[in-house]
């Protein structure tokens, strides 16, 4: 089993559980801009105390198939990151777990892409470029920062440049911005 079936099965599954996503990552990037391979499958999704028991039962269900940890919930949400190992590949998921508002906007701007004929949504590329910043603005990296030029150059004409640049101004993200764009 490679990268692209387990990704569709992790979808279906999300789906099946009625657990709000986002395919992100590098699947993201390479539909956005450049191809660029890793061995990790990236998902932003909705886990609230109300849905606990969903990701629960999404967890249990791939527990001969995958490598796991209990999930527990935090109370802060911010950056939590959980993940699965599958355990034949070693390919792993990531799950970028976010706030209720924060997703619904992020969810509001959603592209849905087919994989092999199924349907997964896709994070837009404003909310993509706008994340590789906030992580560049943290802790600069070289792939991200590149990933986000490589976007911009493919994706400027499809880009919504009012929405980006409210967000970038509202995050102080702007000079980074202006060099991504100069370029």
């Amino acid at each position: 089993m490679g990268q692209r079936e387990i990704l569709i099965k992790i979808a279906q599954n999300l789906d099946k559980f009625k657990i709000p996503y986002l395919l992100t990552g590098s699947f993201a990037v390479s539909y956005y801009g450049s191809p660029r391979a890793t061995h990790d499958i990236d998902f932003v999704i909705l886990a609230t105390q109300d849905n606990k028991h969903q990701f629960d039962n999404f967890l249990k269900n791939f527990s001969k198939e995958f490598i796991f940890q209990p999930f527990t919930l935090p109370d802060n949400l911010d950056n939590y990151q959980y993940n699965l190992v599958h355990d034949e590949t070693g390919i792993k998921i990531d799950f970028w777990i976010i706030n209720g508002r924060e997703f619904e906007i992020k969810y509001e701007h959603r592209k849905i892409i087919k994989f092999e004929k199924y349907k997964i949504p896709l994070i837009s590329v404003e909310d993509l470029i706008i994340q590789k910043l906030l992580w560049c603005k943290e802790v600069y990296s070289e792939r991200h920062y590149s990933d986000c030029e490589n976007m911009w150059q493919i994706q400027k004409k499809n880009i919504d440049i009012e929405k980006l640049n409210k967000d970038i101004k509202q995050l102080g993200l702007t000079n980074l911005f202006k060099e991504v764009i100069s370029k």
